[in-house]
């Protein structure tokens, strides 16, 4: 196989023509993406992606399986999935959308939302209704009305609502298949997913692999390589993308003093928290709660 190339798709795409939607590094969701399939050799997605089909067809390689849809389906490309050798009909025409592992985590923080991206992910073509093909196009329009009012005191919320909707939108089709469609569910798939709940689950997390790994029976190295495999990234990463998340709402949403919140998350002492904070936000724990509280939003979502 030719070299295989990460693709964000967050930025790889901001080029191509006929964009229309709301796209930033975590969250995109675009309508008539007849030029989304042109791009050559084969490439590792850094993302969830949903491709609805509308009409025509489209095919591609999904980890070397040839998948194909057509109008009223809706084809699902995991995290770390490598697709090449797309090709599309000339009526093709549908929409996308494509959510970050961090969008995924600060959307759907409940631990049992992994599953459903599992169902998803180990069925990647589902048949969708006709009432949910044209929720979809509803959502859409939303979606493309909201992005033209511009930044409103709520923006970022009615955006991500929109996005849960139609995730769900897309679970519902999933939920009518037989529970036995589901029986080939990888080790490391089920491993995986312990390992986030467990993660999700802790209200103060430990920063330490060896610890998840620990109340897991493995050991750290089977924990991170089985991470990197299923989700391209390592334990360590996504603890600190979790951990990330609750200075976050700590710095934002409480009033506990820096102090406090220190202690609460159980840093060892203010400076290593300083330290920890300047890596991960770029500015110190007191600049970074001036921010969040002055731009509003969710900061968990698009600005780490």
């Amino acid at each position: 196989m030719d070299a295989v190339n990460v693709l964000k798709v967050g930025s790889d795409f901001t080029e191509l023509p006929n964009n229309n939607g709301f796209m930033d590094d975590d969250i995109m969701f675009l309508n008539s993406i007849r030029d989304l399939t042109t791009l050559d050799g084969s490439h590792r997605l850094d993302r969830f992606v949903a491709m609805v089909c509308y009409a025509g067809k489209q095919q591609c390689e999904i980890n070397m399986s040839t998948r194909s849809i057509h109008s009223g389906q809706i084809l699902i490309f995991g995290t770390n999935d490598v697709v090449s050798d797309a090709m599309q009909s000339p009526d093709f025409d549908g929409a996308l959308l494509a959510l970050s592992s961090r969008a995924i985590m600060s959307l759907f923080g409940e631990s049992n939302m992994w599953d459903c991206f599992f169902r998803l992910t180990n069925h990647p073509i589902i048949n969708a209704r006709q009432e949910s093909m044209e929720m979809i196009k509803i959502y859409y329009e939303a979606f493309r009305s909201k992005v033209k009012m511009g930044h409103t005191p709520f923006h970022r919320e009615i955006v991500s609502s929109i996005v849960k909707s139609v995730f769900y939108e897309l679970m519902e089709n999933v939920e009518t298949l037989e529970h036995s469609d589901f029986r080939g569910v990888r080790h490391g798939d089920v491993l995986f997913k312990q390992f986030i709940e467990l993660l999700s689950g802790s209200v103060v997390k430990s920063r330490n692999v060896a610890w998840y790994a620990g109340q897991l029976c493995i050991t750290p190295k089977h924990l991170s390589t089985v991470c990197k495999r299923v989700s391209g990234k390592t334990a360590f990463d996504w603890i600190n993308e979790y951990v990330a998340i609750d200075i976050a709402n700590q710095l934002k949403n409480s009033d506990k003093s820096i102090k406090e919140i220190v202690n609460f998350l159980k840093f060892p002492n203010m400076s290593f928290f300083g330290k920890y904070c300047r890596q991960h936000f770029g500015v110190s724990p007191t600049e970074y709660r001036k921010l969040l509280r002055k731009q509003g939003g969710n900061k968990t979502v698009e600005d780490f």
